[in-house]
Formats: structure tokens, C-alpha cells, sequence
């Protein structure tokens, strides 16, 4: 999960589209891609959550990464319009 966070509160309703933006992970093979999303940040809500769905990948030994990227945002201003993720090899 990627967390969008709003602060302060407001009463305004916030939406924004969100793609996945391939780094060292590859989608396909080290998550499920997105290529158009939609958060939506109700009146009042202070935050909430980007899922992107992890895949097993067995030949993962070192860490990952790919990127989260929020665009064509309403009702809000953007301090950071991309987070980075990082996907960290099973320890067993």
C-alpha cells in the first residue's frame, strides 16, 4: 500500500489518477502495472491508500523498486507527485 496523505483536513473533495512507473522492478514480473488509477480523498478524510498488487517472484535477490506517480489531480496541490516502493527479497 502507498499512502496519500492530505494535511490539513479540508472540506473539499480531492481525486487524482495514479500510475505505475517501472524502475528496477518490472511490472509483469515483480508487481501488477497500472497504467490509470483513480484515489479519491473525501471531505474531511486525511489520507488514504494506494494498493498495487505484489507478485511472487522467486528469483528476486536484492531489492527492487518502481515508482508510484499521482497526475491530473482535483482539489488539491501535490508537495511530492511520485513515491518510490521497495520490494525486498523473502528472508527464509
Amino acid at each position: 500500500m502507498v499512502p496519500v496523505l492530505r494535511v490539513p483536513p479540508r472540506t473539499n473533495l480531492v481525486t487524482a489518477h495514479f500510475r505505475t512507473v517501472a524502475m528496477s522492478a518490472k511490472p509483469g514480473i515483480d508487481y501488477v502495472g497500472v497504467t490509470s488509477g483513480t484515489l479519491v480523498i473525501q471531505p474531511n478524510q486525511t489520507s488514504a491508500e494506494i494498493v498495487i498488487q505484489l507478485l511472487p517472484n522467486p528469483t528476486l535477490n536484492e531489492d527492487r523498486t518502481f515508482g508510484v506517480e499521482l497526475f491530473a489531480v482535483s482539489g488539491a496541490g501535490l508537495v511530492r507527485p511520485m513515491a518510490t516502493v521497495t520490494i525486498r527479497p523473502s528472508r527464509s
